[in-house]
């Protein structure tokens, strides 16, 4: 099963999916610096994934969009497991539902990278509306949004491999791409 490209690249969503949530909800997600008027004492506040939870959060409401990022990633992450446990042994194109599994998850990948940048670029207007003007203030990404945004891409990648792999099988098995990779 291992030895199919569209199986890998199912394999490969899943892992990316699967590190992106966990990088999430393990390491923190950013960090806010700033600085209170004339006073050269630097302040640092770390955001972690419990924070877009919290009653009273500043950031709770208009930022729990974030969660349905981590949700498309879910979904992908069954998606790919349940493509790859159907994949089939040949090496026949997949039928059926099977073709549209590439696209659902590279869709799902790109829209929760999309919805997670997006977030990022609301706390900073949030940031800009809670803090006072005397106040310098500056958002940083840490190392788990690094990460979530990376094994998205990666995620992104596995979709991008099963459709690719899909549309090689198919030439491949109507004779218009041989053995060697060359086309007719």
């Amino acid at each position: 099963m291992l030895g199919r490209s569209d199986s890998r690249g199912y394999l490969t969503a899943a892992i990316g999916a699967l590190v992106a949530v966990l990088a999430f909800v393990i390491f923190p997600y950013g960090s806010i610096d700033y600085t209170l008027g004339n006073n050269d004492i630097k302040h640092s506040l770390a955001i972690k994934a419990s924070d877009f939870t919290t009653a009273g959060s500043w950031f709770t409401l208009p930022l729990g969009i974030i969660w349905l990022s981590v949700l498309l990633l879910l979904a992908a992450i069954i998606v790919a497991l349940v493509a790859f446990a159907r994949s089939p042994k040949s090496e026949q194109p997949g039928t059926g539902n099977m073709r549209w599994i590439g696209e659902a998850l590279t869709t799902l990948g790109a829209l929760s990278l999309i919805l997670f940048l997006w977030t990022y670029f609301l706390v900073i207007l949030r940031i800009k509306d809670v803090y006072p003007a005397q106040m310098q203030a500056s958002v940083a990404l840490s190392l788990g949004s690094i990460l979530f945004i990376v094994f998205a891409l990666i995620t992104t990648a596995g979709g991008i491999m099963a459709m690719t792999a899909k549309r090689v099988a198919r030439k491949r098995a109507t004779g218009q791409l041989l053995a060697n990779g060359q086309s007719r």
